[in-house]
């Protein structure tokens, strides 16, 4: 899954994840968005998401909010944190991989490969 609230991005990422070889089931444009998704998905009839790629830096709820909410909640759900910013240390536990947009095709398709190991 894909959340940014940059509606560009979510159209490329997708399209080059997808192309890629990777399912992108749903896009968000926040945190809220993909919480409230998360937490309506009946585990007898939808499989949770495996990875989420996600921006830091968001309106509703940034990344690092969701993120946190995601590790107390659904703690085998991989995290790729995406930022412009500087993501400060102390942040850095609640996700899997940080990185710094802009992002190349090669970096995120990789980053994404090895986070799922």
């Amino acid at each position: 899954m894909i959340v940014d609230d940059d509606i560009a991005i979510v159209t490329l990422f997708a399209r080059i994840l997808v192309r890629a070889g990777f399912s992108v089931p749903k896009c968000f444009s926040n945190g809220k968005e993909l919480l409230d998704y998360v937490a309506s998905i009946n585990p007898a009839q939808e499989k949770l998401p495996d990875i989420v790629v996600i921006d830091y830096n968001m309106p509703v709820m940034d990344g690092v909010e969701t993120s946190k909410v995601l590790r107390a909640n659904y703690s085998k759900l991989k995290i790729v944190m995406l930022s412009a910013y500087k993501v400060p240390a102390q942040m850095r536990g609640y996700f899997d991989a940080l990185l710094t947009k802009p992002v190349s095709i090669g970096q995120l398709t990789q980053t994404i490969t090895e986070v799922f190991g």
